[in-house]
C-alpha cells in the first residue's frame, strides 16, 4: 500500500475501506460516520502481513449507545501485489471508533501496492478460507454490520 497519506492523516485506502464499512442507512452506522468525519488517523503499525491503525476521536465526542463492542468486517480488497486480496476489521470499543486492521491472507503486505479495488465480501467461497468479493452496494437497515 502506498504511504501517501489524505486528509486527517489517512491513507486512501482506510477511507475507502472504513466509509464502505460505515456505509448504509443504520442509525449506529450513521453515528460511527460522524465520528469517522472528526477523527483522525493515530499511529499506524506495520506487521509485515497488515497494519494496526489507531483511530482518535475527539474527547468531546459522545459515543454510540452499545452494550457490546463492535467488529466490522464485511470489506475486503483486491490489492496490486497481493496475490489473494486483504481484508479488514473496524473495531469500535465502548461506542466509539477505536483502531482498523488490515491484513493479506498469508503472504507479505506490499511496500509499495498499486491500485486497489473495495468490495463487500459475501458468503459463499472462491477457496478455502476465503470469501467471494462483490461489488460495494449500500447495506440494508437490518444489517448492522
Amino acid at each position: 500500500m502506498g504511504r501517501t497519506e489524505s486528509g486527517h492523516g489517512y491513507l486512501p485506502l482506510e477511507v475507502a475501506v472504513i466509509t464502505a464499512l460505515l456505509a448504509g442507512p443504520d442509525p449506529v452506522l450513521a453515528e460511527l460516520r460522524r465520528q469517522f468525519g472528526a477523527s483522525t488517523a493515530g499511529q499506524r503499525e506495520w506487521t509485515g502481513v497488515g497494519f494496526f491503525l489507531d483511530i482518535e476521536t475527539p474527547p468531546d465526542l459522545s459515543p454510540v449507545p452499545l452494550n457490546k463492542n463492535l467488529h466490522l468486517a464485511d470489506v475486503g480488497a483486491d490489492l496490486e501485489g497481493v496475490k489473494h486480496g486483504v481484508g479488514f476489521v473496524l473495531h469500535v470499543r465502548d461506542g466509539l471508533l477505536d483502531y482498523l486492521e488490515g491484513f493479506t491472507y498469508d503472504e507479505p503486505w506490499p511496500e509499495r501496492a498499486g491500485a486497489y479495488s473495495v468490495a463487500y465480501i459475501r458468503e459463499g467461497k472462491l477457496s478455502p478460507g476465503r470469501s467471494e468479493i462483490g461489488p460495494l452496494e449500500p447495506k440494508a437497515a437490518s444489517e448492522p454490520k
